[in-house]
C-alpha cells in the first residue's frame, strides 16, 4: 500500500515537472517571437520616445507609439544624449515636440529630418553634435531656443523658417564654419551671443529692411553677425 502511495507520488512529480518545462520553452519562444522595433525605445505614456537603446547608424523612428495606434508625439529628454553611434536620423510626420538636450553630444550624427509636424525644440537639444551638417527647422517653430546648436561646428548654412520671433542667446555659439544664414522679419529678438564664435560668418540674408534690423540686432556678443555681408529685404526660399 506504502509503495502504490510513494510511486504515484513520483508519477505526480514528474507530470508536474514536464508541464513546468513546457510552459517555460513556450514564454522563451514568446519573447523570441515578439521582438520588433519597439526593443530599441523605452516608450513611456504610449507616444513618448524616453530612451533610444538600439545599435544606432543611420535611424528611421516609429510613427507609432506601443498601442501601434497613437502618433509618436515627443522625444523626451536626453532620449539620445551622448550617444556616438547614430549617424542619421529620420522623424516621420506626427511628431510635435523634442525636448531639451534630447541629441545632445551625438558627435557621429551628421544629418536631421524633421517633418513639418514640429512645433517646439528644447534648449541645447543639438549642442555639441560636432558632426552635424544637414538639418531643417520646421515652420511651426517659434523660438530658436537657448544653445540649440552650440558647437556644432559643421554646420555651413541656415535656414530659419518665417514664423521664428525669436533667436535665442548662445544658439548659434561656436558655429565656426557657419557661412550663410537667411533670417525672416517675423524675427523680433537676436538675443546676446546667439552668434558667438561664428568667425567664419559671410553672409546674413535678412527679409526685412535696415531699420527693422537695427531694431532687433543685439551686439553684444554678435560681433560676428554684424561683420557679415548683410542683404536686405531678400525673401527666404
Amino acid at each position: 500500500m506504502r509503495v502504490n502511495r510513494f510511486l504515484k507520488s513520483i508519477c505526480i512529480v514528474m507530470v508536474l515537472t514536464i508541464v513546468m518545462l513546457s510552459l517555460c520553452s513556450c514564454a522563451r519562444d514568446f519573447a523570441i517571437k515578439n521582438t520588433n522595433i519597439f526593443d530599441d525605445y523605452e516608450i513611456e505614456m504610449i507616444s513618448t520616445i524616453h530612451k533610444y537603446k538600439g545599435p544606432g547608424g543611420d535611424i528611421v523612428l516609429p510613427q507609432k507609439g506601443s498601442d501601434n495606434k497613437t502618433d509618436i508625439e515627443t522625444i523626451d529628454l536626453w532620449a539620445f544624449e551622448y550617444n556616438d553611434k547614430i549617424t542619421s536620423i529620420v522623424i516621420p510626420n506626427g511628431l510635435k515636440f523634442i525636448k531639451a538636450s534630447s541629441f545632445r553630444v551625438c558627435t557621429n550624427l551628421t544629418s536631421v529630418s524633421l517633418p513639418e509636424s514640429v512645433e517646439s525644440i528644447g534648449k541645447y537639444a543639438f549642442a555639441h553634435c560636432k558632426s552635424l551638417s544637414v538639418i531643417n527647422i520646421p515652420k511651426k517653430v517659434k523660438i530658436i531656443e537657448e544653445g540649440l546648436f552650440k558647437d556644432c561646428v559643421k554646420l555651413t548654412s541656415i535656414n530659419i523658417p518665417n514664423g521664428v520671433t525669436t533667436i535665442d542667446t548662445f544658439s548659434f555659439e561656436g558655429c565656426k564654419n557657419l557661412e550663410t544664414i537667411s533670417i525672416p522679419s517675423s524675427v523680433k529678438i537676436i538675443a546676446y551671443c546667439a552668434f558667438e564664435g561664428c568667425e567664419n560668418l559671410k553672409e546674413v540674408y535678412y527679409a526685412g529692411t535696415q531699420e527693422q534690423w537695427e531694431e532687433i540686432y543685439n551686439e553684444s556678443g554678435n560681433a560676428y553677425l554684424n561683420g557679415a555681408n548683410i542683404y536686405f529685404e531678400v525673401k527666404a526660399a
